[in-house]
């Protein structure tokens, strides 16, 4: 299961401006269930799997997650 409440990521540019790539996401995700993410380019799709995979932190919000997540990659 992954659950996603509120999740919002915040950048801040060169200029001091602060950049929500991602704004208020709602997900849920039922244990055995897939989702697909479909936007143009620019609307957050890869910040919110990176935000979900833990490779970057959310600005704020709730992520849940029944999976495991490997802590060590192997190649």
């Amino acid at each position: 299961m992954i659950k996603l409440e509120n999740l919002t990521k915040q950048f801040v540019q060169k200029k001091g401006q602060p950049l929500k790539a991602v704004d208020n996401v709602n997900l849920n995700v039922p244990e055995g269930e897939m989702c697909v993410l479909l936007g143009p380019s620019g609307c957050g799709k890869t910040t919110t799997l990176k935000m979900i995979n833990r490779l970057i932190a959310p600005s704020s919000g709730i992520f849940l997650s029944t999976a495991r997540i490997p802590t060590i990659w192997i190649r």
